[in-house]
């Protein structure tokens, strides 16, 4: 009895110390990240937004019990992610995860008030597939988030299979603070007037409430705005109207026909919005022309776009300078070619973090910008905008040069019969000798790869064919550096007529460009009868022609200026202040603010394309690796490089590391025949150990061991 004691006493001195350690683990939270990008660990940038916080935040998720795959992790993955913020949050911030349970099993009361406030935030369900019992059918699903700031309120109505939630979240918690004292550092309220002619709604029974239906959805939007939102209502038809004229911000009117046929009268009727922030405005006409005559928006409707308009003009985001001038193609696709790709992608993506802000050199850069882009310039830059361009990288901002070394000429003599096919001619614009200075030239020359973009095409015969596009090179992650935050966990990228670039190790300027992007070793240069158009007359090089080439650097640090130790370039005419220079064209006035800065610390990319800009290049989504590159280069050239990191954290493109021929056959051959081999020689060695074993036991028996 007394052994049998001491036995159970033992397992229960075991089991109470399991407990104990079981209840001290659950205080005290541990947990290590073991993979390459610390994609399950909160980025910096996480972390100072949620121990920064001034104000309570409160962020709830909605999503649906028993999720199909791929959103069967979600509940738990959106659990284990806020559990994180909240451990680098302060006292200020809040989270809840709510569960809300299929109607048809009874759906308790907690659950029912989750769908009530879900739908009250504009969460509603959306149909995703599930397969039970092999039978694939639509359900329906809650899976949103919302985020709370006294009055403020963020919606995301669904959470994409795709999204990186890391980043959605910080992104929202930063522009929801930005925004919160933006507005209360605003000097004047903004102010929102409503322009509708009495005439046009006396002639419309429809219109007869819509100014008191406006006002009380702006007063409601007023509450998320601090109250610094103004609201007043003109009429056009009343001439007292007077400095408040909506031809003063440009609104269209139209022409309103009353009276009787045989005595019409025509009068110009206005309906329009415009909101007004200081010297910023924006002018908004609330009728849109169908198939039917005019109709006009909806109050509600209108009042839900306002906040874009309010934050554009508040200037929640950081402004970046896009240069409008020198013949850049043009952000919007108004006096563009229809043929042409366009910068709408770009836009779209890059609007959602930024605001871009166009820039003329004759007017010069705004100061409240701290990065520009040059894309695709055409005509010649003169002395002074060089100089602009060199005085503000020194003064420690970005210029992004995206730069097309060729001009395509179309021959004009064209017929039905025969066509020419376009030639190429070098393009200089006067920004080599900057760039030079820099450390960077981009030569008047084309990249080919082997490695590149494969079209498919259906054969006439049936089958398929496939067309290399030479010209559309594919780049690895052995040719993209991961140690910048630019193109750290970028494994490739798609390119599309990219002119090689030439990186000094010394240049003028000081340091020496950083490459981060170049083409594989199987690409050559196409300098000579260039041909971009017909991928089926191109061959590839031999093979001592092929090497990497340089596709995009980035200088950074501290910058000897351009101008140093040349002469001051003379300034354009001013019609007041400044000193007078004398010339040939004669006088010319000189602003005493603008002078020489001779080194200072900037940043400047390079790259010889402008088509990673283009629609036929970037995705509308912003999902790619090329448009996860173009956004972490806009965070980098801003000083977000913390941003850079994370969105790179969640890119779903990882592929494999590329194995030569041989490999692949000795990795197959092994899984088919080496395995198996293991497997037997395994099994022999076992039965020869048993075999022994069995001989040592009948010796020992038969008394010829000891």
């Amino acid at each position: 009895m007394k052994n049998s004691t001491k036995h159970w006493i033992r397992w229960a001195a075991w089991g109470l110390v399991l407990v104990l350690l079981n209840s001290a683990a659950s205080t005290l939270f541990f947990r290590a990240d073991l993979t390459k990008n610390r994609v399950h660990s909160l980025s910096t940038a996480s972390a100072d937004a949620v121990s920064r916080l001034e104000e309570p935040l409160t962020i709830k998720v909605y999503l649906s019990a028993n999720l199909p795959a791929p959103y069967n992790n979600l509940e738990q993955e959106m659990a284990d992610l806020l559990e994180a913020y909240g451990l680098k949050g302060n006292k200020f911030f809040n989270y809840s995860l709510n569960i809300i349970q299929t109607e048809d099993t009874g759906e308790p009361e907690t659950s029912r008030a989750h769908r009530t406030d879900a739908q009250s935030y504009g969460i509603y369900p959306i149909q995703i597939q599930k397969v039970e019992a092999d039978e694939v059918k639509l359900v329906n699903a809650f899976m949103g988030m919302v985020f709370i700031q006294g009055d403020l309120i963020e919606t995301i109505p669904v959470l994409t299979e795709t999204a990186n939630r890391e980043f959605t979240i910080t992104s929202t918690i930063r522009k929801m603070s930005d925004k919160t004292g933006a507005i209360l550092a605003l000097e004047d309220d903004i102010e929102i007037i409503l322009y509708l002619s009495g005439s046009l709604e006396s002639s419309s029974p429809e219109l007869g409430g819509y100014g008191r239906a406006f006002a009380s959805a702006v007063e409601e939007l007023n509450r998320q705005y601090y109250g610094r939102l103004t609201f007043r209502r003109v009429d056009p038809d009343n001439p007292a109207a007077g400095d408040l004229s909506p031809e003063n911000y440009h609104l269209p009117a139209i022409n309103l026909q009353t009276g009787s046929r045989t005595a019409p009268v025509n009068r110009r009727v206005y309906a329009g919005l415009v909101v007004l922030n200081g010297e910023a405005r924006r002018a908004l006409s609330l009728l849109n022309r169908g198939l039917f005559g005019y109709q006009i928006e909806d109050p509600l409707a209108l009042a839900n776009a306002l906040p874009g308009v309010i934050d554009t003009l508040v200037g929640i985001n950081p402004r970046i300078g896009y240069l409008t001038d020198k013949g850049s193609p043009p952000l919007n696709s108004e006096g563009q070619d229809p043929n042409a790709p366009g910068l709408n992608n770009f836009r779209s993506l890059a609007g959602r973090y930024y605001d871009l802000v166009p820039v003329s050199l004759e007017e010069g850069i705004p100061e409240d910008i701290s990065s520009l882009l040059v894309v695709s310039p055409r005509e010649d830059f003169t002395d002074w905008e060089l100089f602009q361009l060199d005085q503000f990288v020194l003064q420690g901002n970005a210029v992004a040069f995206f730069i097309d070394s060729m001009n395509e000429v179309i021959p004009q003599d064209q017929n039905q019969y025969y066509s020419q096919p376009p030639f190429y001619l070098p393009r200089n614009t006067g920004l080599e000798p900057l760039l030079a200075h820099y450390g960077v030239t981009v030569k008047n020359s084309y990249i080919l790869d082997e490695n590149c973009f494969i079209q498919t095409t259906r054969a006439q015969g049936g089958g398929y064919n496939e067309i290399p596009i030479y010209f559309a090179p594919m780049v690895g992650a052995e040719t993209i550096s991961q140690k910048s935050p630019v193109t750290s966990g970028i494994k490739g990228m798609i390119l599309l007529n990219t002119s090689p670039l030439i990186l000094s190790q010394e240049s003028a300027a000081g340091p020496a460009p950083e490459l981060l992007i170049s083409s594989s070793p199987d690409s050559w240069e196409m300098s000579e009868n260039i041909n971009l158009y017909n991928p089926m007359n191109i061959f590839p090089a031999p093979r001592e022609d092929r090497r990497e080439q340089p596709v995009a650097a980035l200088v950074q640090g501290s910058l000897a200026s351009f101008f140093k130790g040349r002469p001051l370039p003379v300034p354009p005419p001013r019609e007041t202040g400044g000193e007078v220079f004398e010339s040939e064209d004669g006088p010319y006035r000189y602003d005493p603010e603008m002078v020489l800065r001779e080194s200072g610390n900037g940043r400047v990319f390079v790259t010889g394309s402008s088509t990673l800009l283009m629609d036929n290049v970037l995705d509308g989504a912003g999902t790619s690796p090329n448009a996860t590159f173009l956004l972490n280069l806009l965070d980098s050239l801003n000083g977000r490089e913390d941003y850079a990191r994370m969105r790179s954290k969640g890119l779903s493109y990882n592929p494999l590391e590329e194995s030569s021929a041989a490999m692949k056959s000795f990795i197959k051959g092994f899984n088919m025949a080496g395995l198996p081999l293991l497997v037997v020689v395994f099994g022999l060695f076992t039965w020869l150990r048993y075999l022994a074993r069995k001989k040592r036991i009948q010796a020992l028996f038969n008394g010829e061991e000891k």
